[in-house]
């Protein structure tokens, strides 16, 4: 009869032998899901024909190896830089070329300046990782992809320079760790979408040269965050807000061109950080306020082209950093 000894001996050599097994199993298993993943984004890049040298390489070329491209050390793909100093790029490229599901591991993506035309796909929010997306200084045209919503872990988002049109979807409010938003040089019409006013981490807003219309959103002046706002050239109308006092740390206000109406309000005096304030051009009314002369960081200041009326405060005289006007250089100016 065998011994107690002689049968836990096999039990634990069968056991070892099973945990062995299932175990390379698994190994085995996930190195072929890693390198199927890998595979397909090297595919997926392919497929893009942007970087049209590829064809006099090897197709086993590791895309790491790439222009543009940085890999993580399991050689998935994290960050794809290109802009327009790149010497690799199809000049018919279209973000609808690109296969975001592809890329699950992709933190950062810039094509700035690369004359990409076309849309920006529904797809775009399959990345769930970017935290830096920069498509800026392209020929992009139409609306923005609800879709961008989806993209919460989001830092940076630069659309700026290009051509979309239509209104800044109030969903980009989700966008909680959202720090700078660039939306400038575009087409974008409508109003400011409230839900900006969510996005408490954000220290630029700019919306620059487009098409929008309606009063600045109180909401907008609970962003304590904020140091530069640029809202200029648009077709902004109404009062400045009294609330503008909560941007403290504000350094550069740009309001200029628009349709505001009425007076500066004296609340900016307590903008202790304000370094640019250009309000020309923009319909102010009554007379410059002394508050102006409490900036005593402010290197610009700009109210020409308004109906100021009134003298010049002394206290802006005292104001040592700002740069006087010459000949050149415009950068303190008043009244009409």
């Amino acid at each position: 009869m065998p011994s107690s000894v002689s049968i836990s001996l096999v039990i634990l050599v069968w056991t070892t032998t099973v945990i062995t097994h299932v175990g390379g199993a698994n190994t085995s298993t996930v190195a072929k899901s890693q390198s199927s993943s890998l595979h397909q984004e090297a595919e997926a890049l392919n497929r893009t024909e942007w970087w049209w040298w590829r064809q006099y390489e090897e197709s086993t070329s590791s895309p790491c190896k790439w222009g543009g491209i940085v890999c993580n050390d399991g050689g998935s793909v994290t960050k794809i830089n290109l802009d327009s100093t790149s010497t690799i790029w199809h000049e018919n490229a279209q973000l609808r070329d690109f296969n975001f599901s592809s890329f699950p591991n992709l933190v950062r993506f810039k094509l700035a300046g690369m004359r990409l035309s076309g849309s920006i796909p529904p797809e775009i929010g399959s990345v769930s990782k970017l935290t830096h997306l920069n498509l800026s200084g392209n020929f992009l045209s139409g609306e923005l992809p609800l879709s961008l919503a989806k993209l919460t872990q989001l830092v940076v988002l630069d659309i700026s320079f290009n051509q979309m049109r239509g209104p800044i979807p109030i969903q980009l409010g989700n966008l909680r760790s959202l720090v700078e938003l660039y939306l400038g040089e575009n087409y974008f019409s409508g109003t400011i979408p409230s839900t900006l006013g969510l996005l408490t981490c954000l220290t630029h807003l700019d919306l620059h040269s487009n098409k929008i219309n309606g009063t600045i959103p109180s909401e907008i002046y609970n962003l304590k965050n904020l140091k530069a706002l640029r809202l200029d050239k648009n077709n902004l109308f109404g009062p400045i807000s009294s609330k503008i006092r909560n941007l403290t740390n504000l350094t550069l206000l740009s309001l200029f061109s628009n349709k505001i109406n009425s007076p500066i309000p004296l609340e900016i005096g307590e903008m202790r950080e304000l370094r640019h304030l250009d309000l020309h051009d923009s319909g102010l009314t009554g007379s410059i306020p002394s508050t102006l002369g409490l900036l005593t960081c402010l290197t610009h200041l700009d109210l020409h082209s308004n109906q100021i009326s009134g003298t010049i405060p002394s206290g802006i005289y005292n104001l040592k950093n700002l740069m006087k006007p010459d000949r050149k250089k415009n950068c303190s100016h008043f009244g009409n």
